[in-house]
């Protein structure tokens, strides 16, 4: 957890640790809201978020015959336990926990071992505009989306929001991510400024400041998929800074606010 793997930072000089000096699920729904947080999933040792304003447990995927075997455990992970698995897709509600007008997200993950395509989607309750084949059903349905595609050239992603008939797209270059190392993304949004997104601490793109949107489609589940680990899982309800999404990689949460 955040705040026990900082505190122990603090005392042993070591990035990151795996003895919680206090355990996150202890604190109330004041201590995530001052911070912005909207869902807070430790992967400890469930998957239902340690805090939701929105429904907590996760949803079950949609066809469970294709998922049969995502064989979860809960073992050791970037901070304190994690979630693995065979390919996992962990499906969550988006009513009251993802907001798409301004927010953000952050999660520690590995990539699984076969072909990559989608790391982070939001589904939307309408059909979306553009392609519609099998391969790319993904950006067709997605409001939010963060992955490759196979319609970008190789060593491309793209980081997504379709508000209407003109999305928000941002294609980008990335290194291949290491199949057996962990990767932070975190991604944040505001539809009167713009977004942020940051991979392994590194700014992949930002256009906060130059454009504005207006947000059509409405969100309805949010997927996480093309993992075999997965690790400190948060939706936040406003705008991170450049700093907050730096301290979310180094292991501290935001500071609390005024509610």
């Amino acid at each position: 957890m955040y705040l026990s793997a900082y505190l122990v930072f603090v005392a042993l000089a070591c990035p990151f640790g795996h003895v919680h000096a206090e355990q996150t699920s202890n604190h109330g729904p004041e201590y995530y809201e001052q911070r912005g947080i909207s869902l807070y999933a430790s992967m400890d040792s469930s998957l239902s978020a340690d805090y939701a304003h929105g429904r907590a447990k996760p949803i079950e995927p949609l066809f469970p015959a294709a998922y049969k075997d995502q064989k979860h455990t809960f073992s050791p992970g970037k901070f304190g336990n994690c979630i693995r698995g065979a390919s996992m897709t962990l499906i969550y509600d988006a009513m009251k926990n993802f907001f798409p007008d301004r927010g953000g997200v952050s999660f520690w993950f590995m990539p699984h071992d076969r072909d990559i395509w989608t790391y982070f989607k939001v589904e939307s309750r309408e059909v979306g505009v553009g392609p519609n084949s099998r391969r790319q059903m993904d950006l067709y349905f997605s409001t939010f989306l963060f992955g490759s595609s196979p319609i970008l050239r190789k060593g491309f992603h793209r980081a997504l929001i379709r508000p209407a008939f003109d999305a928000i797209d941002a294609p980008f270059t990335l290194d291949e991510l290491s199949r057996d190392e962990w990767h932070h993304f975190a991604w944040t949004w505001d539809n009167t400024a713009g977004m942020r997104v940051m991979v392994d601490g590194k700014t992949v793109f930002d256009n906060w400041g130059t454009t504005t949107w207006i947000q059509m489609m409405t969100p309805n589940l949010v997927v996480l998929k093309s993992i075999k680990a997965c690790d400190e899982f948060m939706l936040f309800r406003r705008p991170l800074s450049q700093a907050e999404l730096t301290n979310l990689y180094e292991g501290k949460l935001p500071e609390p606010q005024p509610l």
